[in-house]
């Protein structure tokens, strides 16, 4: 059960950054972000998107690799069933 513990507490870290990065989008997209916005905050805000961008199409990529893998199974559960 630890593990599953420290899996759930290495999550949240992950969920504050996107609720983060989620509200200044939203603060972008209806222009609610101060005058004193800079440069700086922007590129910030680039590169974390980056870093989501990879985290999520690593993800992508890891569930496609899951999902043949439990296809594969099933067929051989399959196969050992109907013989």
């Amino acid at each position: 059960m630890r593990p599953t513990r420290i899996a759930c507490e290495g999550l949240k870290g992950h969920i504050n950054e996107m609720e983060e990065m989620n509200y200044v989008l939203i603060a972008l997209t209806t222009r609610k972000l101060s005058k004193q916005t800079s440069v700086e905050q922007l590129q910030t805000l680039l590169k974390q998107l980056e870093a989501l961008e990879l985290s999520i199409l690593g993800l992508e990529d890891g569930l496609k690799r899951m999902f043949r893998q439990l296809v594969k199974t099933r067929v051989s559960l399959l196969n050992i069933l109907s013989q």
